[in-house]
Parts: C-alpha cells; sequence; structure tokens
C-alpha cells in the first residue's frame, strides 16, 4: 500500500506542468523509475542486475538515468543503463526505451524481442503505437503515459491494475 502511495504521489506530482525539454527526461525518468515499481517481470530472481535501455546512442535520457540511478534497486537487483545503436546490438534488457526520433524501428526492435519480457517503452505523441508496451506522452502540457495491456500479455508482464487505472484511456 505505501508503494502505491508513492507512486500515486509521483504521478500527481509530474501532472504538474512540463516547462521545457530540458526537464522531460527529468520527468522520464521518474515515470520509468516507478513504472519498475509496479510490473513484475518473469524470472526476475534469476538475474543479478535489472537492465535498461536506451534506443540510440548519446541521448539526453541515458545521461539522467546514469545521473538518478544512486543505489536504487528493482527486486532487489543493482540497475544498470545500457545504450544500444542497432537492432541487431540489442541484448537483455528488463525495460527498453525508444526515443520518437528512432521509432521507425520500432516494428524490428519489437520483432526481434518477440515473446521476451520487455517493457518497450516509447514517446509518440498522439497515439500509442501498437508494438509499446508505455508511452509516454504531452498532453495538455502535462505529462502522462498510456499502457497496452495486451502487448503486455504478449510479453508476459504483469502490470499492477494501479498502474492500468492511472494510464490515459
Amino acid at each position: 500500500m505505501r508503494k502505491f502511495v508513492l507512486f500515486l504521489g509521483a504521478v500527481l506530482f509530474f501532472q504538474l506542468n512540463v516547462q521545457g525539454s530540458n526537464q522531460l527526461e527529468k520527468y522520464q525518468v521518474n515515470f520509468i523509475y516507478n513504472f519498475t515499481r509496479q510490473i513484475q517481470w518473469p524470472n526476475l530472481h534469476n538475474h543479478t542486475e535489472f537492465v535498461i535501455g536506451v534506443f540510440g546512442k548519446n541521448h539526453p535520457l541515458t545521461a539522467e538515468l546514469q545521473k538518478s540511478v544512486g543505489d536504487r534497486k528493482v527486486g532487489g537487483r543493482d540497475i544498470k543503463i545500457v545504450e544500444y545503436s542497432t537492432v541487431e546490438e540489442i541484448g537483455f534488457c528488463h525495460m527498453l526505451f525508444i526515443p520518437n526520433n528512432r521509432t521507425n524501428q520500432l516494428k524490428r526492435i519489437s520483432d526481434s524481442l518477440s515473446g521476451s519480457p520487455v517493457v518497450l517503452v516509447t514517446e509518440v505523441q498522439g497515439r500509442q503505437p501498437a508494438e509499446s508496451v508505455i508511452n509516454l506522452s504531452i498532453e495538455d502540457d502535462k505529462m502522462g503515459f498510456r499502457i497496452n495491456e495486451e502487448s503486455a500479455k504478449q510479453r508476459n508482464l504483469l502490470v499492477s491494475s494501479q498502474l492500468i487505472q492511472y494510464s490515459r484511456k
């Protein structure tokens, strides 16, 4: 219950106006970390690290993730941040952020990770890509997210009902 209250507080906090693109990555990072608390991965106990990938080199989100990792853990696992330049380079990860300028490769990424329990996080404005599990977007100057429950089920991910409840419809 305490985790849910913290998550709810974070969601409400980030419903405040998003001010400028330099703050965008900070908001996205906080959403991503909160998602890790509301999603269950199969066999997480078999891994020594929780891997968050970013598709594309030198993306501002990577630096923000690395700066904010600190001593955070997911399921008792240390968090590792990895960047991938190409679809072929994508290795094992629990979450993969695909920036808006790389979503033209989303179908290939999704196909290459088919059946793998990977949360594909996108940032497409105005629509939810069919392949993504979570899409972060700004509507009415507010950061929010949409959950694709079917995509999550296909990837054997268990998304909490609280997270689904706060997803934009």
